[in-house]
């Protein structure tokens, strides 16, 4: 960016990918998106991250 005129730091291109997984509780949830997440994510080129994003009833 510096090379381009752009005073920026910590920019990134990225995907996001949702998901809605079914599960007894949040620990369960989040192990399945764990283990989905490890088989989609290049580890080489991508950092996997799960956050849990509950709905409001």
């Amino acid at each position: 960016m510096q090379g381009l005129g752009f005073r920026a730091e910590g920019v990134r291109v990225g995907r996001v990918l949702e998901m809605e997984v079914e599960a007894a509780d949040e620990a369960e949830a989040r192990a399945v998106a764990q283990r989905i997440g490890q088989a989609l994510a290049n580890p080489v080129m991508e950092v996997f991250v799960v956050e849990a994003v509950k709905e409001l009833v």
